[in-house]
């Protein structure tokens, strides 16, 4: 004989059927956001714990060099994914793979 279900394993059940465009953009809204809470919580973490093993002077260098690599990251790429893209997607696997070289 079944078990009747409770009322409010009922109720959860329906909430997680997509019934509507507004619920779903709810849902998505609500998990986007609990990512980034969960993802900026454990990054702020992850640097106390760095700064306490490293010591604020080496962290400073640390976070320097960081810094300094990323302006110079954003140079370089200029672009490149793009016209990988591109190249792919036109069939010129030849200089598609040439481009990925620079990667």
């Amino acid at each position: 004989m079944k078990k009747p279900l409770s009322k409010n394993y009922r109720y959860l059940k329906s909430f997680l059927k997509n019934k509507s465009t507004k619920q779903i953009l709810v849902k998505n809204t609500f998990w986007l956001m609990m990512g980034e809470v969960f993802a900026k919580a454990l990054l702020f973490i992850i640097t106390i714990s760095v700064v306490r093993y490293l010591g604020v002077e080496t962290y400073g260098k640390y976070s320097f060099a960081i810094a300094f690599t990323a302006l110079f990251g954003v140079i370089v790429d200029f672009g490149l994914g793009i016209i990988l893209v591109q190249e792919l997607s036109a069939g010129n696997k030849k200089n598609a793979s040439s481009i990925l070289v620079l990667f």
